[in-house]
């Protein structure tokens, strides 16, 4: 966790699971959503290696700033038609791929893609443009979205949450932090279009959950998605699987905790294709 300070104003940036996972300056806790969990340290603030903060929390700062002085303010936000909704949608009236560049502190800007997918869980893929491929540059989140009064709500592995305003031609807009829309200077920045209803990430990302063997084939309950999805492990990764597998205190188990790099299978839905097997410990639920 690193707090800035700008003169009698002062944020917290949080960096979530995939920043600690893969920057080895980062200073680890490990615990997790299924057993796993960062707690940062301030060693952004001392090296140099990643200074491409994400600019949505200066961004955020600052229309928080810009807001206050607003006279009128909205106390209770209704939709374009007026209507004021107090349920959530339970049928995603949306979904698919969401992109846009984003704005960014010291690089050409950040490719970001979001995947909404229809069951209501999501995955955000950052791509730092113009970093050499040696050092880490592309960043994934994963997490869950609700729909409101056609606001989106995404909610990620950490305590950060993101809103999104569904405009009429299907792309999203993103709100300040309060869920205020953007100073009109920079929400043409923040409007993220739609691209179609297939994703695939540039890379693996990390994947913790609990690994089932009981069946033919095996299943993975992803915890931050709260959700089983098929799981085929590569050649490599089964090997790695059944090394670590043999080294649980109950080797004889059919379940245990894994943490696995993986991609989605495009041609199936809620099935993951594990790529990599990084740990495997005792257990079988996700607390």
């Amino acid at each position: 966790m690193v707090r800035y300070t700008f003169s009698s104003f002062q944020f917290t940036l949080i960096l979530d699971n995939q920043y600690s996972n893969k920057l080895n300056f980062l200073k680890k806790y490990y615990k997790s959503n299924f057993g796993f969990q960062t707690v940062l340290g301030r060693a952004i603030k001392e090296r140099k290696i990643m200074r491409k903060i994400n600019i949505y929390h200066l961004l955020s700062l600052v229309v928080s700033i810009s807001l206050l002085s607003c006279k009128e303010r909205k106390t209770n936000p209704v939709n374009e038609t007026g209507a004021n909704n107090q349920t959530t949608d339970t049928v995603a009236p949306i979904w698919g791929v969401f992109q846009a560049v984003l704005p960014c502190a010291d690089c050409p800007g950040i490719d970001t893609r979001i995947f909404l997918q229809k069951d209501f869980t999501y995955i955000k893929e950052e791509n730092y443009q113009g970093i050499k491929d040696s050092l880490p540059h592309i960043f994934y989140d994963l997490g869950k979205w609700t729909v409101k009064d056609s606001i989106i709500t995404i909610i990620g592995q950490t305590s950060d949450t993101f809103q999104y305003k569904i405009l009429a031609d299907q792309s999203i807009k993103m709100l300040a932090q309060d869920g205020e829309p953007m100073p009109d200077s920079i929400a043409s920045h923040f409007q993220f279009s739609s691209k179609g209803k297939t994703f695939q990430t540039a890379k693996p990302f990390l994947v913790s959950g609990i690994l089932d063997k009981t069946g033919q084939d095996n299943s993975l309950f992803v915890c931050i998605w709260n959700k089983t999805v098929a799981a085929t492990l590569t050649p490599q990764a089964q090997l790695q699987l059944d090394s670590l597998w043999k080294s649980l205190k109950k080797p004889e188990a059919t379940k245990a905790i894994i943490q696995a790099d993986a991609l989605l299978d495009t041609h199936q839905e809620n099935k993951l294709l594990i790529q990599k097997v990084n740990t495997v410990i005792d257990g079988d639920n996700c607390h």
